[in-house]
């Protein structure tokens, strides 16, 4: 904080339950292996006086807007605001309240199921707000085949249909013949509208992400 090291936070996200005019200030986190260290932007946060009087709540900052974790891997969103008395929170997964998450800051483990669009409610005896802009949280894992392109006889210069289908986010395509590559054959079907002998081999088709690769079995 304000560039000096808060002693005995070593976790790669900061709760503050109780926020006081002195923890006002700017922020940001250092990350250390044994190939370097580098540090995030700061990130400044304004504490607002407690009002004397009732007031509803209002939804300060949310974030950060889009989340891509891997499969496994841990998150983290938060969201701050404002409101007399303390508003209580309620974080919602694709407008389905998440029951338990109840604090400014909502962490879970990256599962192929809490993905989607992440939002907040405040509420208190003077009235309640949500966010209006949603956190996207990604999940990325490797792609899966789902099913593998079929065996196909086709005569001489009728057309050509193969297609695989796999599970992912974020998926490329390339489609190998013989065990080289088809250039310019980037979707989920390979396709000609005519045949020809030189056709005849063995098709796989392969999908990429950022976590992976996978192919199908190989089809004639």
């Amino acid at each position: 904080k304000d560039d000096k090291l808060i002693n005995g936070r070593n976790e790669n996200h900061l709760d503050l339950l109780s926020v006081q005019p002195k923890d006002a200030g700017s922020y940001k986190v250092a990350l250390e292996n044994k190939v370097g260290k580098t540090q995030s932007n700061a990130e400044t946060l304004q504490v607002i006086p407690r009002p004397s009087q009732p007031t509803a709540p209002q939804i300060l900052s949310s974030g950060p807007s889009e989340v891509r974790v891997r499969l496994g891997d841990p998150f983290n969103i938060f969201a701050f605001g404002s409101g007399s008395p303390d508003p209580s929170i309620k974080w919602y997964r694709n407008n389905t309240e998440i029951q338990g998450a109840t604090s400014t800051t909502y962490s879970a483990i990256a599962t192929k199921t809490n993905g989607g669009e992440y939002s907040v409610k405040l509420s208190n005896s003077q009235g309640s707000a949500t966010s209006t802009n949603p956190i996207r949280v990604t999940v990325i894992y490797p792609p899966t085949v789902i099913s593998s392109p079929s065996e196909t006889q086709v005569d001489e210069g009728h057309p050509i249909s193969l297609a695989g289908q796999f599970e992912g986010e974020g998926l490329s395509y390339s489609w190998i013949k013989d065990g080289a590559a088809l250039n310019g054959s980037n979707s989920s079907t390979f396709s000609k509208t005519s045949a020809q002998p030189s056709d005849t081999g063995l098709y796989q088709l392969i999908a990429s992400n950022e976590a992976g690769s996978a192919q199908t079995i190989p089809a004639r």
